[in-house]
């Protein structure tokens, strides 16, 4: 469930400073959407294949362990070192510190490009990083992509919305959406990668197991993961005293008793570049 979507960001990296609750909680998530984007693509063995804002490996461990030769870029150094680990045992693939809107790739590298749940949250930027995807892709090769279904993201934002909302402090700004609202449904996915020169592009919708802690200690388990929204850092040690019981009792009452809350849904578009 790595996004990489964020308000204006601390000094410290957010993606560094969420990496133990990520890999507890959110990197479920992104390895079943994953897992969903590589089935659909259908690449051949031994395929060359780039991860592009890759985390911790959610989607470059899963193909390298398939045996194809990946590259998995990101930029956060702790998502790079849980993933330099993991890609070790297998030879041909590796990860690499590298901006996806700056890749030094040349062209045609790869077999296959992805992102999950990565460069959609690009802003403006989207078209470019999309175009970057294309250009170190060869003819006849693959793009894919993994996007929220919602501007929430993942539920464990709302819940966390609800909460701060039943603070009933003025002092609270409320939480809101961080992921835009620009790329949401099929529709716009596919002109987007149609647009960057992609063909034969579709999108399927995808829900995935979406695991909640006990509810007693959610709110320090899941803590680092609102830190990207700003209005989550600005509370005070006091409102966060008032607002752990809350999330607590939102948590609650999500979870079930297979501690699962509501599926996180995703899509997943591929597109195919021309011969």
């Amino acid at each position: 469930m790595k996004d990489c979507s964020m308000t204006e960001a601390p000094r410290t990296n957010p993606f560094d400073t969420m990496l133990k609750a990520y890999l507890q909680w959110g990197e479920p998530v992104s390895r079943a959407f994953a897992r969903a984007a590589l089935d659909r693509a259908g690449l051949a063995p031994g395929s060359a294949v780039l991860d592009s804002c890759a985390g911790a490996g959610a989607l470059a461990v899963a193909a390298a362990q398939e045996g194809h030769r990946v590259r998995g870029i990101d930029i956060s150094a702790g998502m790079l070192g849980v993933l330099t680990e993991r890609l070790t045992p297998f030879p041909g693939s590796a990860a690499e510190h590298m901006d996806a809107l700056e890749m030094i790739y040349v062209d045609d590298s790869f077999d296959a490009a992805f992102s999950v749940l990565g460069v959609l949250n690009f802003g403006d930027a989207v078209p470019a990083a999309l175009r970057g995807l294309v250009r170190v892709t060869r003819p006849g090769g693959v793009i894919g992509l993994v996007h929220w279904a919602s501007t929430w993201g993942a539920p464990l934002f709302p819940m966390m919305a609800e909460a701060m909302t039943r603070l009933d402090d003025p002092a609270v700004a409320p939480l809101v959406p961080l992921v835009s609202d620009e790329y949401m449904g099929p529709a716009a996915l596919d002109a987007a990668l149609s647009q960057a020169g992609c063909v034969d592009v579709s999108t399927t919708v995808h829900e995935v197991a979406n695991l909640l802690p006990e509810p007693e200690v959610a709110f320090d388990e899941l803590d680092s993961m609102y830190l990207n929204h700003e209005r989550y850092r600005a509370l005070t040690d006091e409102q966060r005293s008032r607002l752990r019981g809350l999330f607590a009792e939102e948590v609650r009452a999500a979870r079930g008793a297979d501690g699962k809350g509501a599926p996180a849904v995703g899509h997943v578009t591929i597109g195919h570049l021309p011969q």
